[in-house]
């Protein structure tokens, strides 16, 4: 039997191992918007470089994203408000503001990412309390 296709040239991907951690704090990944980048680079100085594993990078790096997102949405919601009118072929018509939605999901990102990058040892408030609350009894 024959060969088949033709040989491989050039470079070979290269596996990534997940969860293996840096010596040096990473640099924003490319391709992040300038915002992000800045806050990205901002959390990083924060943390000691053994802290972030390729996982977290990935991570902080979505969260970076979805920070600048809902603070522009926060932005055009507070200079239109919540309910905009929209021209249609009846007249105005008032709807929810499109942002209110992309405010919405990325709070809600920014939420459960912050949660997984706490779990890393990631925090992005330094102040915040990374040890599980005691819970408080009532009725007694």
């Amino acid at each position: 039997m024959g060969a088949r296709g033709p040989k491989p040239q050039g470079q070979y991907l290269h596996a990534v191992e997940v969860g293996k951690r840096v010596k040096e704090p990473p640099a924003p990944p490319s391709g992040m918007s300038v915002q992000a980048r800045k806050l990205f680079v901002q959390i990083v100085a924060e943390h000691s470089p053994g802290v972030f594993d390729t996982e977290a990078v990935c991570l902080l790096r979505q969260f970076c994203e979805a920070e600048v997102r809902a603070v522009k949405a926060d932005k055009a919601l507070r200079k239109e408000g919540e309910v905009v009118l929209v021209l249609t072929e009846y007249g105005e018509v008032r709807r929810k503001n499109p942002w209110l939605a992309v405010w919405k999901e990325s709070n809600a990102l920014l939420t459960s990412l912050s949660t997984k990058l706490r779990k890393k040892g990631v925090t992005i408030d330094q102040d915040a309390d990374t040890a599980r609350p005691k819970r408080k009894l009532y009725g007694g």
